[in-house]
């Protein structure tokens, strides 16, 4: 947290104050295309704000109702792979090509509905030039300048445009899309009731000191966000996607998948060396993606990884409590059903992807105490 802090101190004069927000979006469209967007994307792809759905289920249950009979649950993954690929699925609708449009029409009328609600909110955590790791680094860059701006938003007299009115009233709230600081925690938190949130992917924030209490935060509540990740039946890693689906069928279906899941099976995925052929099993899950190119961290400056570390400060330890809880539940299924599963994962890809979350590899506490 103290890097962080001190990095936001060093990016404070990369922007002026005028071009962080283009527009006054506390505005009608952009609140009613976020809300639109939300629902499509919850309804649609699961990509709901977690106290949403867990909220109307307890009520419902309070109330006699039956509730949506369902497991709620989530995947969560490490805070670095996170915010890269977010920020790659909305870089790539601004630069996109003939043939990839072609290969997703769904996909392309999606991205163009991303761009509108940029152009109508006035903000885009994910837009900027072709280059993607110059567009990444320069928003990560201008977000954490931002930072200091949106928090004291109203309260800053050098905050004037060229009018010389104030860039912030004091009743302005800021709907920013998405936006890449603490995006996993903020989808643990978010709801409409609760914070006044209008979506996952959208982040409502107030400059009315009266009104912070009810809007999205920058930094959200740790506390809040694990008190949502132990309220979920299930919780999955997409680190580690394949044992988190066969703790999902055996958690839902009360069935263990011996052929898929058991690391001993002759048919597991791990145990085909080099041969891709029909004897061995797929692992749970599998897809290829044949629409862009995957991006990875390993291609990122130490100085633009220091920066997603900045974005990410309760994201990195809400992921360490998910893996150990999930490392924690998969030795539980080992024991129920006598099968292997945590001695197939591979271990060193799993430490070399997330070593740089604080204790969580070393220390008293770690996964790996000594």
């Amino acid at each position: 947290r103290a890097a962080a802090r001190n990095l936001t101190a060093s990016y404070l004069p990369v922007v002026s104050n005028n071009n962080i927000f283009t527009t006054n979006n506390n505005n009608a469209p952009c609140w009613a295309v976020a809300s639109t967007i939300g629902v499509i994307l919850c309804g649609l792809n699961c990509e709901c704000c977690a106290n949403d759905l867990l909220s109307n289920d307890e009520k419902s249950l309070e109330g006699g109702g039956g509730g949506s009979g369902g497991l709620h649950g989530t995947l969560l993954r490490s805070p670095r792979s996170h915010v890269l690929s977010l920020f790659s699925h909305g870089h790539q609708a601004h630069h996109t090509t003939w043939k990839r449009m072609a290969s997703d029409l769904p996909l392309y009328a999606a991205e163009g509905v991303l761009r509108g609600a940029e152009k109508l909110c006035g903000h885009s955590g994910t837009d900027g030039v072709s280059d993607w790791k110059v567009a990444l680094e320069e928003k990560l860059k201008s977000s954490l300048a931002s930072w200091s701006l949106v928090s004291n938003a109203g309260n800053n007299k050098d905050d004037v445009d060229d009018e010389g009115s104030s860039s912030y009233s004091s009743n302005r709230s800021i709907t920013q899309v998405t936006p890449l600081r603490n995006p996993q925690s903020h989808a643990m938190t978010c709801g409409k009731s609760t914070h006044g949130s209008v979506a996952q992917h959208f982040r409502v924030l107030s400059s009315t000191t009266a009104t912070l209490a009810t809007t999205d935060a920058l930094e959200p509540s740790l506390e809040e966000a694990l008190t949502t990740m132990h309220r979920m039946e299930w919780i999955g890693l997409t680190d580690l996607f394949h044992p988190s689906l066969c703790l999902l069928h055996f958690q839902f279906n009360r069935t263990f998948l011996e052929e898929d899941c058991d690391c001993r099976h002759p048919r597991h995925y791990t145990n085909n060396g080099d041969d891709d052929s029909s004897t061995y099993n797929k692992p749970l899950g599998y897809w290829k993606e044949t629409r862009s190119k995957k991006r990875i961290v390993d291609d990122l400056s130490a100085d633009v990884v220091d920066l997603m570390d900045a974005h990410t400060t309760v994201d990195s330890t809400l992921f360490a409590a998910a893996l150990r809880l999930v490392l924690g539940r998969l030795r539980r299924l080992e024991e129920l059903t006598g099968a292997s599963v945590l001695e197939c994962i591979d271990w060193q890809k799993l430490k070399r992807d997330t070593d740089y979350i604080p204790g969580l590899w070393s220390g008293p506490e770690s996964l790996l105490p000594g």
